[in-house]
């Protein structure tokens, strides 16, 4: 999910009994954001080696065993007045070293 909004956190916890919910928000905004949910049924967690340090974007990066096969699900979202240039080049690195690790992602 993109533009969760600080404000909508307790309400997203609490939606759906039987996942986690995962997210990042922005740090000087109420607004952008993203955020996953994964069933409790699969393991899960989160992957910083992942995560962008670009200025306006929030991204955050899961893990998840199913069947004994890794995926990888990465939500991204870039605020509209963010360098584009800048998180292209940030999200082309985190891609390849994903492809590197030939591990499948969403």
């Amino acid at each position: 999910m993109s533009e969760i909004w600080s404000n909508n956190i307790d309400y997203y916890r609490n939606i759906l009994p039987g996942y986690t919910f995962y997210y990042d928000l922005p740090l000087l905004s109420n607004v952008g954001g993203v955020g996953i949910f994964v069933s409790n049924s699969l393991c899960h967690n989160t992957v910083d080696t992942y995560k962008m340090n670009c200025v306006n974007v929030e991204n955050l990066w899961v893990e998840v065993l199913k069947q004994n096969k890794k995926y990888i699900i990465g939500g991204v979202y870039r605020h509209p007045n963010s360098n584009v240039k800048e998180f292209t080049n940030e999200l082309d690195c985190v891609l390849s070293n994903v492809n590197r690790r030939k591990t499948p992602c969403v």
